[in-house]
C-alpha cells in the first residue's frame, strides 16, 4: 500500500525530469573477429573498418528523443556493418566450398575418364583376342573338314575298290576251289 504524500512532494516529484535509462549494449559477439583457440596465424591479420569499433554515445547519458534515435542509429549501423562483414566471409566461404568442391568434381571426372579408356582399351584387346580366336577356329574347322573329306574321298575311292577287288579274288578262289566257270554277268 502507498502513503499518502503531501501535495508539494509530488509536485517536486513532477517536476523532476526522470533519470535517464540504462544505456542498452547491442555488443554482438557472434560476428566478433575473435581468434579461435586452435588457430595460430604466423603473421597479424589487419583489423578490418567493419571491426573496429564506432565511437558511439554509450557513454553520453541520453537525455533527448534525439540521443536515443541517434544511439538506435549507431547501433544499427553497427549492426548493419557486422552482418556486411559476416556476409562477406559466410559468401568467401561459400566461393571456397565451391571450388574445393570443383577440383574434387574435376578430379573425379579425370578418374572416371581414365578407367573408361582402360576399360575401352580392355574391351579392344578382348574383342581382338575373341576375333583371333574366332578366325583360328574358322581355319582349323576348314582345315579339320577338308581332311575329313579327302579321308572320306580315299576311303571311298581306296577302300571300296580294295574290298571290291578283295571280293572278287575270294569269288574267284571259290570258283577255282569248286571249279566253276565263270558265269557273265
Amino acid at each position: 500500500m502507498r502513503k499518502k504524500t503531501s501535495a508539494k512532494s509530488s509536485s517536486t516529484h513532477l517536476a523532476t525530469s526522470p533519470k535517464p535509462p540504462k544505456p542498452v549494449d547491442f555488443d554482438i559477439n557472434l560476428f566478433s573477429a575473435s581468434k579461435k583457440p586452435g588457430s595460430a596465424s604466423k603473421r597479424p591479420r589487419s583489423v578490418s573498418p567493419l571491426l573496429q569499433p564506432v565511437t558511439s554515445p554509450l557513454h553520453k547519458p541520453v537525455a533527448s528523443i534525439a540521443d536515443v534515435k541517434d544511439l538506435a542509429s549507431s547501433h544499427a549501423d553497427s549492426i548493419k556493418r557486422h552482418l556486411e562483414l559476416s556476409h562477406s566471409k559466410v559468401l568467401r566461404d561459400i566461393d571456397a566450398y565451391a571450388c574445393r568442391i570443383s577440383k574434387r568434381f574435376k578430379i573425379q571426372i579425370q578418374e572416371c575418364q581414365q578407367l573408361m579408356d582402360e576399360a575401352d582399351r580392355e574391351q579392344k584387346n578382348l574383342d581382338e583376342r575373341i576375333h583371333q580366336n574366332m578366325t583360328e577356329m574358322k581355319a582349323s574347322y576348314a582345315e579339320f573338314i577338308s581332311d575329313t573329306q579327302a579321308t572320306a574321298s580315299r576311303v571311298c575311292k581306296v577302300s571300296i575298290t580294295e574290298l571290291r577287288q578283295s571280293a572278287e579274288r575270294a569269288i574267284e578262289s571259290l570258283r577255282s576251289r569248286y571249279r566253276m566257270t565263270s558265269a557273265p554277268v
